[in-house]
C-alpha cells in the first residue's frame, strides 16, 4: 500500500512528458464548466485554481447568486484537483459552508488543495472568495480509481506505482 502523502500539493515532481497538456485539454474541454463559464485558471499536483464571473442569469429569486452555482465552480475545482495525478478519481463526499452571499457581476474563485491523500482516497479542501473574502469553503473526499486519464501508456510505471 503507498503511504500516505501530508502535503501533496507541494510535491515538485514535473509531469511526464506531454501529461500536463494533455490533463489540461481534457479539464477545459469540461461540458459543464464551459456552459456555466468556469475557467480552469491553473492546476498542478492536488491543486487547482477555477475562476467565473457570475452573470444575472446565476441568481436566485431573493437576489444573490444562487448558491448551487458557487458550490459547482468548487467541485469544478474539486474535479481538476483530483484528477491532476492523471489518475481518475471521483468525489466520494463534499459538504459546504456559505459564508457569504455573493453578486452578479462578481469574480468568484475557487482554490482546491488536497490534505492528504493515499492510493484510494484523497481529502481536499475547496476556499471559494469573491473580491478577496470567504464566501464559502468545501470540504471533500474522492475516490481515486485504477483507471487513467490519457491511457496508462502515457504514465511511467514510476509515476503510476506513486501517484
Amino acid at each position: 500500500m503507498a503511504a500516505e502523502s501530508a502535503s501533496p500539493v507541494d510535491d515538485p515532481t514535473p509531469y511526464p512528458p506531454g501529461c500536463h497538456e494533455g490533463l489540461g485539454e481534457l479539464f477545459r474541454a469540461d461540458p459543464h464548466a464551459r456552459s456555466t463559464g468556469i475557467e480552469i485558471v491553473d492546476f498542478g499536483l492536488g491543486r487547482c485554481d477555477a475562476r467565473m464571473t457570475t452573470a444575472t442569469h446565476h441568481t436566485n429569486f431573493i437576489g444573490p447568486v444562487h448558491g448551487g452555482v458557487v458550490f459547482s465552480l468548487a467541485d469544478v475545482a474539486l474535479s481538476v484537483a483530483g484528477n491532476s495525478w492523471g489518475r481518475i478519481s471521483l468525489a466520494l463526499s463534499l459538504e459546504v459552508l456559505y459564508a457569504k452571499a455573493t453578486r452578479s457581476g462578481q469574480e468568484v474563485v475557487a482554490r482546491a488543495r488536497c490534505r492528504t491523500r493515499s492510493r484510494r482516497i484523497a481529502a481536499f479542501s475547496v476556499d471559494i472568495e469573491a473580491d478577496g473574502v470567504l464566501v464559502a469553503t468545501v470540504q471533500a473526499l474522492n475516490y481515486r480509481t485504477d483507471d487513467w486519464h490519457l491511457g496508462a501508456e502515457a504514465w511511467p510505471e514510476s509515476w503510476r506505482s506513486t501517484y
